[in-house]
């Protein structure tokens, strides 16, 4: 009897042992490269449903994965609240406006600590505007797509 619960116990653990080998690995992209979600790191997303549904946008920072995810929704909210306000002082022709600069595929870059920057800057390329993480959820964020509007260099 004894015998068996060493040959149980043996077994036991040798399969608790492959488990933990082979069941905590993130699952590869498509590139074979393993992406585990917890880790900070530079990455990408997309927020889609922007200015009645129509548009979009990326967003960019060095943060986990569900970091970035929230920071996007906070940057969609911000965003069509921009778009609804502007919309309804200036009509629609506004979200022509809009809609042209996001035509673009513009991209926010969030930064944890800007440096040379305190709120929002853009680059003059049009398309790109960075913005400190503290100001997401302020009228920075609109302001940054009409400095794009211009292909402005702007630091704000």
């Amino acid at each position: 009897m004894n015998m068996k619960k060493t040959i149980l116990l043996s077994l036991l653990m040798a399969v608790a042992v492959l488990l933990s080998l082979t069941g905590c690995d993130p699952a590869p992209d498509n590139n074979g490269n393993k992406d585990d979600p917890n880790e900070v790191k530079d990455r990408t997303t997309t927020i889609s449903g922007l200015l009645d549904n129509n548009s979009s946008a990326t967003v960019r920072g060095v943060f986990t994965k569900a970091e970035l995810e929230s920071i996007a929704g906070r940057i969609k909210t911000s965003l069509n609240a921009s778009f609804e306000q502007d919309k309804a002082d200036y009509g629609e022709e506004d979200a022509s406006f809009y809609r042209g600069i996001l035509a673009r595929g513009i991209t926010y870059i969030v930064e944890a600590n800007p440096i040379g920057y305190t709120n929002v800057k853009t680059i003059g390329d049009g398309k790109t505007v960075y913005i400190a993480l503290d100001k997401i959820d302020t009228g920075y964020v609109g302001s940054g797509m009409a400095k794009l509007n211009n292909n402005e260099t702007y630091i704000g």
